[in-house]
C-alpha cells in the first residue's frame, strides 16, 4: 500500500518514511521489521539522509546480529560509508555535516591506504574551506594511530602547512621536527625545510630561518628568504634577493 502511493506520487518520501517507522514500531522483531527498515533505507538513500539510512542500518545489524540480511546490511553500510568518504558522494554535503557523519561513523574506515586515503580526502576539504581546525583534527589522528614510515612524515608535512595556514607556528615546527626524514626524496625534504624556515621567520626567528636556507639556490628558496628578509624588515636585503 505505502509503496504504491509512493509510486503513484501520492505521498511524498517523507510520509512514506514515517509510515515505515510507524508500522515498525508496531511490529518488532522479526524479518518483517527487517524489510521495513530496508524499504527506509532505500528511500533515505534516495533523499541523500546518509546519515539516517547508516543509523537505521547499524540499528538492525545491532538487533538483529548474524543472521544473512543484517550482515548483508552490515556490508551495506561499509559499502556506503566508502562511497561517501573515498568516491567523493560526501562532497554533496556541507563540510560540517561530512565531518560529523564521518566521526559518527568512524568505526567503519577500512584499514590501510584505502581508509588513509579517505580520511585525507575528508581533510583536505575541510582545509579548502578554513575549517583549519577540523582538517587538523583529522590529520592528527591518523599521524598518532594509523600511520609508519616514510607515510607518516608525509601526513606530518600536511598538517604542518595546514598549521601555518591556521597561525601556529610552533605547532607546524613541532612536527615537523618529528620523525626520521634520511630515506624521503628530495622534493620532499626541501618541501619540509622551507615549511621550517617559514615557521622560524613567523616566531621571529629570522636568523634560524635563513641559515635553514643558505645552501639553497633554487627559485623557491630565492623567494622564500627574500619574503623573510622583509618580515625581519631588512628591506636592503629583501631588495636585492628580490632582483
Amino acid at each position: 500500500m505505502i509503496d504504491a502511493e509512493r509510486e503513484q506520487e501520492k505521498i511524498s518520501q517523507d510520509e512514506a518514511i514515517g509510515r515505515y517507522e510507524s508500522l515498525r514500531f508496531a511490529w518488532r522483531g522479526d524479518s518483517v521489521e527487517l524489510d521495513l527498515i530496508d524499504r527506509t533505507v532505500g528511500l533515505e538513500m534516495n533523499k541523500q539522509d546518509y546519515a539516517g539510512a547508516m543509523r537505521h542500518l547499524r540499528a538492525a545489524v545491532s538487533n538483529f546480529p548474524k543472521t544473512k540480511t543484517t550482515l548483508n546490511m552490515a556490508e551495506r553500510m561499509k559499502e556506503i560509508f566508502i562511497d561517501l568518504f573515498l568516491n567523493g558522494k560526501v562532497d554533496d554535503l556541507p563540510p560540517i555535516s561530512a565531518l560529523a557523519l564521518y566521526f559518527e561513523f568512524k568505526e567503519l574506515t577500512p584499514l590501510g591506504k584505502q581508509g588513509d586515503a579517505m580520511i585525507q580526502r575528508l581533510a583536505d576539504r575541510l582545509a579548502d574551506v578554513d575549517l583549519l581546525d577540523r582538517a587538523a583534527r583529522l590529520l592528527e589522528h591518523q599521524v598518532r594511530y594509523r600511520l609508519r614510515g616514510a607515510e607518516k612524515i608525509k601526513v606530518q608535512t600536511r598538517l604542518a602547512v595546514i598549521y601555518l595556514l591556521d597561525a601556529m607556528p610552533e605547532k607546524a615546527l613541532k612536527i615537523l621536527e618529528d620523525g626520521k626524514t634520511k630515506s624521503l626524496d628530495g622534493a620532499l625534504l626541501a618541501q619540509r625545510r622551507y615549511l621550517q624556515a617559514r615557521a622560524l621567520s613567523e616566531l621571529d626567528k629570522i636568523d634560524e630561518a635563513l641559515a635553514l636556507l643558505a645552501a639553497d639556490d633554487t627559485a623557491p628558496a630565492k623567494l622564500l628568504r627574500a619574503d623573510i628578509y622583509w618580515r625581519g624588515q631588512r628591506w636592503a636585503s629583501a631588495a636585492e634577493t628580490t632582483e
